[in-house]
């Protein structure tokens, strides 16, 4: 969820720069003003929706569809913005147990329930084994 906020802020502010750099010089308020309005509540909570819509760890597809996604913004914005590929070595886990060993075995984790309020919290597939 966090990386999904740092995107999310990132986007709004590369958009409300764009739209400030193309003003003609101004005052600081002015600047602020317009600065403002370009940063969209119901633009912020489509994309939120979009990047948290499926499991996206590391290399996983929905995290290149979220990286394919953000670089088409920032070009839809003026940016001149590419994707940087590097191969890193980036343990997945096959899976996981946590076990609470005294003063009696009981073993924890395991996947979360859905949540009813959330259509996205049940699609499970292709996500790394819960910690």
């Amino acid at each position: 969820m966090i990386r999904h906020t740092i995107s999310l802020a990132v986007l709004a502010l590369a958009l409300a720069a764009n739209a400030a750099a193309a003003q003609p010089s101004g005052t600081g308020q002015a600047l602020e003003r317009n600065f403002d309005a370009q940063i969209s509540s119901a633009d912020q909570l489509a994309w939120l929706q979009q990047m948290s819509s499926a499991p996206n760890h590391v290399g996983s597809p929905h995290d290149k569809a979220n990286a394919d996604f953000e670089l088409a913004l920032f070009k839809q914005w003026g940016w001149d913005a590419h994707i940087e590929r590097f191969d890193v070595l980036y343990p997945t886990p096959i899976s996981t147990t946590v076990e609470l060993i005294a003063p009696q075995r009981v073993t924890l984790g395991g996947q979360e329930p859905a949540i009813a309020d959330d259509p996205t919290s049940a699609n499970t597939v292709g996500a790394l084994p819960p910690q």
